[in-house]
């Protein structure tokens, strides 16, 4: 079976409590694996500019039909945080909204937004 190679953007930035943090995973089964961790990925860390922690482009090789998990976690009705409050105190345990997003690739190696989570 062949392989699309699906480009995919990970990421944590400074915002309002806290930080927002951007990741995917692929369905292995039962499981999900991190896109980061996929046998065969392609990492390139990038220059995100102001308030980016990290960021990273992720090449994956996925056949058609796989499905994918884009996770975004942010602070949940936190105070105002400057962002160099943020670099020497960062607080533990912050209440975090978490959004989960569902994708499969298609057989043209794009991908498709599933409109329910996947079983």
């Amino acid at each position: 079976m062949s392989s699309h190679e699906i480009e995919l953007n990970i990421v944590e930035t400074v915002t309002r409590g806290g930080v927002r943090r951007i990741t995917w995973h692929v369905r292995q089964g039962d499981a999900w694996l991190s896109a980061a961790t996929f046998p065969g990925v392609k990492l390139d860390n990038e220059y995100g500019g102001p308030g980016v922690i990290w960021q990273r482009q992720l090449l994956v090789p996925l056949p058609a039909g796989a499905v994918l998990m884009r996770v975004e976690s942010s602070p949940e009705n936190s105070p105002t945080k400057d962002p160099i409050d943020y670099l020497w105190s960062a607080r533990r345990g912050v209440d975090r909204s978490v959004q989960r997003s569902y994708f499969r690739v298609n057989a043209q190696g794009k991908l498709e937004r599933l409109t329910r989570r996947p079983t």
